[in-house]
Parts: C-alpha cells; structure tokens; sequence
C-alpha cells in the first residue's frame, strides 16, 4: 500500500519502475481536489494472472468436453443393456424372471430410470461447462442418484442373503418368488428413500459438485450435522452390505465345497448317471456364486472411488479438490453399464435369448430392405410384383420361439433344473 499526503494545489507524478513489464495508472485526489498521479510499473506478474486463468479455463472447457463425452457413451451403453435385459425379462422371456432374476430386474430398472432421467442432465451441463438446470434441478438430481445408488446396493446384499438362505441354510424351495423377496425389495426402495430425502429436509444438503455439472450431498461441509449425514451414509451404505456380502459368499463357497468333498471323498469321482448329476449341479451352483460375485465386484470397484472421497471429507473437507471430487462421481455412473454387461456375459441363456432376437432383427430388417427395393423396382405386371413381394415377406419371416427350442438343453433334474433356470 502506498500513501501519499498532498497539501498543495499542485499536481505531482511519481513514478514507480519495476523492471520487466506494463504500466497501470493510478489517480488519487488529494485534500485540494488537484490530481496526483502515480505511474506504477508492475512486474508480469498481472499479465500471468489473465494467463494463468484463461489457462484454467481451457482446461477445465476440456475437461468437461471429456467427461460430457465419456457421460454420452455410459448413458447410451447404460440404456441398450438395461433395455435389453428387462426386455427379455418382462416381455421376451418372462419364463426367466425368477426369484434371483427379479434382484438382477430390480438393479437393471434402477440403472435404466438413472440413464433416462438423470445421466441426460449431466452430459447436457459438462457440454456446456456449468449446471443448467438451477437449484429444484440440483435437488431433483441430487435425491434420484442418491437413492438409487442406495437402492442398488441394497439389492445387490439382498441377492447374496437370499442365496445365502437357500443354499447354506436350504430355506427356499424352488425358483418363484416369495414374499420374502417382495418385502426385501420393498424394504431396500423405502430405507433408500428415506436416507436420500435427508438433504431435502436440512440433514447436509444437495449442492452443485466438483467442476459444477453434477450435484450430491455437499462433501465440503464442516459442521457436525452435515458429517453425520455423510457417516451413515458410509456405514449403511457401503461397509454394511459390503460386509454382508462378503460373509454370505463365503459361507456359499464353503458350503459347496464341502459338499463337493462329501460327495466325493479323496476326490474319487465315480462315473454313474447320479454322481455326474451331482457334480454338474454343484459346478453350476459355483458358476452362479462366481456370476454374482463378478457383478459385485465390478459394481463396487465403481463405488470404491467415492467412498474413499467420502471418508477423506469427513476427516479433511477443505482440501478437496473439484476434480478430485468429479472424477469418483464420474466413476460411480459407470457402474450402470458394467453390471448388465458382466450379467450377459456370464448368463448362457441370457446370451442365447439376445442372440436369437438380434438374429431375428437382422432378418426382419433385410426384408424390409429387400421388399423396399421390390417396390421401386419396375415390375412386368402388377400381379407379378404383389406376388415376389407376398412371397419375400413369407419367407424371411422369424419367430424366436422356434429358435429357441432348436437350441434349448435338456437338462431338467433335480438341482440342476434349479440352477440352470436361476442363471447358468
């Protein structure tokens, strides 16, 4: 700071030089109204500032430009394998909607509720660099990810609970579904609801997150009220079912192999129709564990990430970055897509039913082509053309049933029928 007392009516320069750069006029009035002025020579130091920061803001166009690309392909994967596998559940394969398969349902709405109705809103504000859609849209985004991320991970514990029931504990019966799932699902939507309604109701609250496209609980709060929040979150959220999920596929595992090592002592398999029966169902029954241990995996390597953000914000706020918060926000939303693919990937008949439909779409498209260019093509006679026409819609006909008997195995014994309906 430089002060300068002026009693006369006189008008004075000073002149301040530093040595490599621009100069800036200063006017100051003194007590006479007569204008002194000081020209400062300032180092580069201003120059590198407007640099500095039109630097910043290249970067983070370019970030944004990044993550509004890499959001676009999640949310378009997101919809098409969701899609696809409630659409063989509820509509195509409705056979298949057992009681394992309505947890794989339930996760596969979630996600694709999630694609269609949030994910756009992101990938819309990354494109523009802020977020568009004001305070009610941060709120309404903020609650939908929040309990449906929850609701996603509740049904994911409750698939290895369930499985921990009928193989461990031999509880269930058969593949319907009971009231048991009914009210295990219905029990994860509501305590998802009620945990992602504590910001709406003054318990932390939803903000605009990292580079400003996304919005969550806010993680840079420092009061104890909003860190509670954000500790539940963690305990029920994350280290409670992880730690649920972790003992029931062990308990699983063991199960099996003991069973495996009763069947057959010392590992002396014998080759009768019964003891190859046996030991097709327990493979199949390891197969199913390691299929939804896959899911798992892969569902919380996506959410591992924001975890660990979370416990860093609880201990030490202030020394969060925005990108270091974007990138595990950015990271949990792939989950949406791994889990139907890890699901398809691993499911036979899953694959068979989307391989039978897609070969049927195919055909139906090169008969619309294929009549399409009937149509233009100039014909002797008008009898002619109707009848290459009627005959080229006959025969490129396609019905998946037919395939799907021609293809279909002829397994159907004991717990081998169980689990090959189930998911292998």
């Amino acid at each position: 700071m430089i002060n300068i007392t002026h009693n006369e009516s006189t008008s004075t320069m000073i002149n301040i030089t530093n040595y490599e750069t621009t100069s800036t006029m200063i006017n100051i009035t003194n007590n006479e109204s007569t204008s002194i002025m000081i020209n400062i020579t300032i180092n580069e130091s201003v120059s590198r500032l407007n640099v500095t920061s039109d630097d910043q803001d290249f970067r983070q166009s370019w970030i944004n430009l990044v993550v509004g690309c890499i959001l676009l392909t999640t949310t378009t994967l997101s919809v098409f394998t969701n899609g696809t596998c409630l659409y063989v559940f509820f509509i195509r394969k409705r056979s298949m909607l057992t009681r394992i398969n309505s947890y794989m349902a339930v996760v596969c709405i979630l996600a694709f509720t999630k694609a269609i109705f949030g994910y756009p809103m992101v990938v819309s504000s990354s494109f523009a660099g802020y977020w568009l859609f004001g305070e009610a849209g941060c709120m309404y985004y903020g609650f939908l990810m929040t309990c449906f991320g929850l609701c996603t991970m509740f049904t994911l514990s409750l698939i290895s609970v369930d499985r921990y029931l009928m193989v461990v504990l031999c509880k269930f019966n058969g593949l319907s579904i009971n009231s048991f799932s009914i009210s295990a699902i219905s029990g994860s939507i509501l305590l998802s609801v009620i945990l992602a309604m504590g910001p709406l109701v003054g318990w932390n609250k939803y903000v605009q997150e990292g580079l400003g496209t996304s919005c969550s609980p806010d993680l840079e709060l420092t009061d104890a009220v909003s860190r509670s929040y954000l500790m539940v979150l963690m305990i029920v959220a994350f280290v409670l079912p992880l730690s649920v999920m972790a003992f029931c596929y062990w308990r699983i595992f063991s199960k099996v192999m003991e069973t495996r090592r009763n069947l057959f002592p010392g590992n002396k398999h014998t080759d009768t129709p019964m003891s190859m029966t046996r030991k097709k169902n327990i493979n199949l029954e390891v197969k199913l564990a390691l299929t939804l241990v896959y899911i798992v995996v892969a569902f919380l390597l996506c959410w591992a990430p924001y975890s660990v953000t979370m416990i860093w914000a609880i201990v030490d706020a202030k020394s969060l970055s925005p990108l270091l918060i974007s990138i595990p926000s950015l990271v949990t939303k792939l989950g949406s897509c791994f889990t139907p693919l890890v699901y398809m990937g691993r499911d036979r008949k899953m694959r068979r039913v989307v391989k039978e439909n897609f070969e049927c779409l195919r055909t139906e498209s090169e008969n619309i082509i294929s009549n399409q260019k009937e149509i233009v093509r100039p014909a002797a006679s008008n009898v002619n053309t109707l009848s290459t026409k009627a005959h080229t819609k006959t025969k490129g006909s396609c019905n998946p049933d037919k395939m799907s008997k021609r293809s279909k195995s002829s397994a159907k014994t004991g717990l081998g029928q169980t689990i090959n309906e189930t998911v292998v």
